[in-house]
């Protein structure tokens, strides 16, 4: 299994640096992207790939950066050497953040062409496989999604999940966007079958109500455990920060062997 980053930044990264922290992650029965932001196709068409490899799309939770969909759903259904190929999407998600998915979607295809001629209505399913689900399996790979704490500030809750990625015992574990749980990055670094451990970080002072993990407070954690972590999320380290202690940060277009 191979894991690529798409890109490493967070929402408001300038694209001429970053793009977004997305992946692909290689199966035995085609890719699988790990949240589409508004960069994630240029940064498939940069490394050779395209739209049309994708066997299923996983999303975290329906922010820009991570579940920018619609170009991705139109290329896939319209897009082809001969023209239209009229092929769906497989997206899976945890119920609650699917409800978002489609919601957001709706309005881009309430009205579309499709295989059959003529304007058509109720769009969304033909371009869209939306599979409720906590755990998939593709090619070999299995994901597990598991839920994180991102916007939350006692009255809002919105639904954000992580996931895991296994094959046989050895597990890979995907933060995606979170905010710091000290308790959970010791018990998920001390696992013996953790390969890789990517974790959302900013390098932005620490502000009350934030929704991200800050590097300050990732700083704070035992050797043994930064030495697993590999910084995600992050746009750029900043000139002069010593980040030594951990694995790394991970670049734009980074492969990791899982």
């Amino acid at each position: 299994m191979r894991l690529t980053f798409l890109g490493s930044g967070d929402a408001f990264c300038d694209w001429r640096v970053n793009y977004h922290n997305n992946a692909v992650v290689e199966t035995a029965a085609g890719l699988v992207l790990l949240d589409c932001g508004m960069t994630a196709l240029q940064s498939m068409r940069e490394l050779g790939l395209g739209a049309h490899d994708l066997a299923a799309v996983l999303v975290t939770h329906v922010h820009a950066d991570h579940a920018s969909l619609a170009p991705l759903l139109l290329e896939r259904f319209f897009v082809g050497p001969q023209g239209p190929t009229w092929r769906s999407t497989r997206i899976c998600a945890p119920a609650d953040v699917l409800v978002d998915v489609k919601g957001v979607l709706a309005p881009y295809f309430d009205g579309m062409n499709g295989p059959e001629g003529g304007h058509q209505g109720g769009g969304l399913a033909g371009v869209l496989e939306a599979e409720e689900a906590h755990e998939i399996e593709v090619g070999g790979v299995h994901f597990r999604y598991f839920q994180v704490p991102h916007v939350r500030d006692g009255v809002w809750d919105k639904p954000a999940y992580g996931v895991e990625l296994r094959v046989g015992p050895r597990r890979t574990v995907w933060s995606a966007d979170t905010v710091f749980r000290r308790d959970w990055i010791e018990e998920t670094a001390a696992d013996p079958d953790l390969v890789s451990f990517f974790h959302d970080c900013t390098f932005s002072p620490r502000f009350p109500d934030t929704v991200h993990t800050h590097f300050e407070e990732l700083e704070r954690l035992p050797a043994a455990v930064k030495a697993r972590i590999t910084l995600m999320h992050h746009v750029a380290v900043p000139e002069g920060v010593d980040i030594s202690a951990f694995a790394g940060a991970a670049e734009r277009h980074q492969r990791f062997e899982l």
